[in-house]
């Protein structure tokens, strides 16, 4: 077979083609699944702390232990409580006071809060940090923090 011939002949072009564009098609589909299973768990955080606010809502705190209200978001989320926050606090015109009990002025607005923030790492399926070599830089990290948090105000 001579040079001219071999060079003309496009047999395997396609083969090659398919070879090239494979692992690209492939990281694009495993990136967007990962990236649809992060907002789905960020989103899932979010209507747990919206659950346990509107329970605040309902069953207004009448001081700041919200031990009920951890309990709720523990079991809306099923996060352990260390990763969550729960606040209930007092507001004169617009600045927080130090204590929930504290009294405003006659003059001042009142308001009390209660404020929910549920965090917790995501890992994604692919390890991304493989990839930082072939590009030269640190890409992310293996597992990313998400969090979902809500405010309701109740007075």
């Amino acid at each position: 077979m001579s040079i001219s011939r071999f060079v003309r002949d496009e047999r395997g072009v396609s083969a090659v083609e398919l070879g090239v564009s494979l692992p690209i098609l492939v990281m694009l589909t495993v990136g967007a699944v990962d990236v649809s299973n992060l907002v789905s768990a960020r989103l899932d955080l979010e209507q747990a702390a919206q659950r346990t606010t509107d329970l605040a809502l309902a069953s207004h705190p009448k001081s700041s232990d919200g031990a009920y209200l951890l309990a709720e978001a523990a079991a809306a989320s099923g996060q352990p409580t260390r990763n969550i926050a729960v606040e209930i606090f007092l507001e004169c015109d617009g600045e927080r006071e130090a204590s929930y009990a504290a009294t405003c002025d006659d003059t001042e607005e009142r308001a009390r809060f209660a404020s929910v923030t549920i965090s917790t790492d995501y890992e994604p399926i692919f390890n991304y940090r493989a990839l930082g070599p072939l590009f030269g830089r640190h890409m992310i990290d293996s597992s990313i923090r998400i969090t979902g948090d809500s405010v309701v105000r109740f007075q």
